[in-house]
């Protein structure tokens, strides 16, 4: 079905400056990390942005869990600042924010486009990169509504930690319930979203502060209403605890908002506000986890797929990589999760295992095959245990050999060819691994399997020495079991 044919909502998002409306908008309009990073909350025209009194982000098509149909949900968002500087900015903004119809200005519905993205709503405008997006507008294939279907109340969590005052924190939820109960009386569908979570978890009281604000809700019900203490928590309005920087319980905005909006179509207006008996709304903590959850598979399954084909370091880079792969699922769901610069990184991590072990591999290749023979070769010893001199003491002296800078040679190990490691008969090792730990570690394990191979030599002479002495006396002979009773 195409966007036009879909039944379509319009959901306004209010709150004061500085609680996050836009970062929320962003999150719920772009879902992928790169996306919402990308596009800045700056404003390239402070004048066109004052002229306007709400902000179109876009639109977002999601399907039901039940998956009956979808639904088109356009997002807007009531700026204060066109209020800013006015004697009684917060009662205005109160005031137009909780209005249920809009008016669209001309110029988001016309046909110019100057700053408005040629491939539409869902992607971004490299002419409004880093822009608020007020020069979105409506598409003009979809019939603009002229009323707000529902609210989110946004509230900034954070601002209720330890680190701000109490007079701080009392100003601002005052502010929020002003603005809250405004919306109440417009009997539209509401879902109030606290912001900045991410915040207030760093600091481990989310579920403490979290727990504080919805009791504050709860008493402000209770004084202002007639409603008994037992019906308040089925008539307040479902709260959902989120964060846009981490992208916590953002998701779940989608199918509360349908569900809303569903609701309050009933015939029976009485049910609408009974929100508790519709949906689980999920926690924070446990949105926190799931998410944790999903990355650690994204991240494992991304892994894997760069180890099945990404093989040899020295004949791939990321952007081969990147264009080859970028449409895979693994691929894309780690991006969209973690953004490209994160991916890139993983791979390059790939590739510097896959040096390390390249290098191990041959390094212990090269001087399994060669150290010796070149000790040999600079000292002009047959029996090194002649000598069995200091590592460090023999190589000083094997660098006044003169074929010592033809066969220690410069070249970095990394750049030599699989056919140069290959050749066992070739009397060249680099610098780097004549000097490494792993060639010290080889020449004082040869001169002590040598000196035990003297030794066992050593006892085995002496055995058969004494063998003949006593077969020369005749208490033994060659060739009978030791069990005999005239053997010794």
């Amino acid at each position: 079905m195409s966007k036009k044919d879909l039944p379509s909502h319009t959901i306004s998002i209010v709150g004061f400056n500085g609680v996050g409306k836009s970062s929320l908008c962003k999150r719920l309009i772009y879902s992928h990390l790169d996306n919402y990073n990308n596009l800045g909350i700056t404003t390239p025209d402070r004048k066109e942005l004052l002229q306007n009194p709400w902000l179109y982000w876009g639109n977002v098509k999601h399907r039901r869990q039940d998956d009956k149909y979808e639904v088109l949900l356009h997002f807007i968002e009531q700026t204060e600042l066109n209020d800013v500087g006015s004697r009684d900015n917060h009662e205005t903004y109160i005031k137009r924010a909780s209005a249920v119809t809009i008016k669209v200005d001309e110029k988001l519905t016309t046909n110019n486009t100057s700053f408005v993205s040629n491939t539409g709503d869902d992607y971004l405008s490299s002419n409004s990169f880093l822009s608020y997006p007020l020069l979105k507008r409506f598409p003009r294939e979809f019939r603009v509504k002229s009323h707000v279907d529902a609210f989110i109340c946004v509230y900034d969590l954070s601002g209720d930690d330890n680190l701000c005052s109490s007079q701080l924190q009392q100003s601002q939820f005052d502010l929020f319930l002003s603005l809250l109960n405004s919306l109440l009386k417009t009997k539209r569908p509401l879902l109030i979203v606290t912001t900045k979570n991410d915040i207030v978890y760093r600091q481990n009281i989310q579920v403490e502060v979290s727990s504080k604000f919805e009791q504050r809700l709860r008493n402000f019900l209770v004084n202002t209403t007639t409603l008994s203490t037992t019906d308040i928590q089925t008539h307040l309005p479902p709260i959902l605890h989120t964060s846009s920087q981490e992208n916590i319980n953002i998701q779940s905005i989608y199918g509360i908002l349908v569900k809303l909006c569903e609701q309050s179509s009933i015939s029976n207006r009485k049910s609408s506000s009974n929100t508790s008996l519709l949906f689980q709304i999920p926690s924070y903590i446990d949105d926190l986890k799931q998410q944790e959850k999903l990355q650690q598979i994204l991240i494992e399954d991304y892994r894997q797929l760069l180890i099945r084909h990404v093989l040899d370091f020295r004949d791939t880079t990321w952007l081969r990589f990147y264009q080859k792969w970028h449409q895979h699922i693994g691929v894309e769901r780690f991006i969209e999760t973690f953004g490209k610069k994160q991916a890139e990184i993983v791979y390059n991590e790939r590739i510097e295992n896959l040096k390390q072990s390249y290098t191990n591999t041959y390094k212990q290749k090269i001087i399994d095959q060669r150290l010796i023979k070149i000790i040999h070769l600079l000292t002009n010893e047959k029996n090194l245990l002649l000598s069995a001199r200091n590592w460090n003491y023999l190589k000083s002296q094997m660098q006044k050999h003169p074929l010592y800078s033809s066969t220690v040679i410069k070249t970095s190990f990394t750049t030599l060819s699989n056919q140069y490691f290959d050749d066992s008969n070739l009397l060249k090792i680099p610098e780097e691994i004549f000097n490494s730990e792993e060639a010290k570690t080889k020449y004082d394990d040869y001169i002590r399997q040598q000196q035990l191979n003297t030794k066992r030599l050593q006892y085995s002479q002496e055995f058969f020495g004494l063998l003949d002495l006593f077969s020369n006396a005749g208490l033994i002979r060659y060739g009978q079991s030791t069990l005999d009773k005239d053997c010794v």
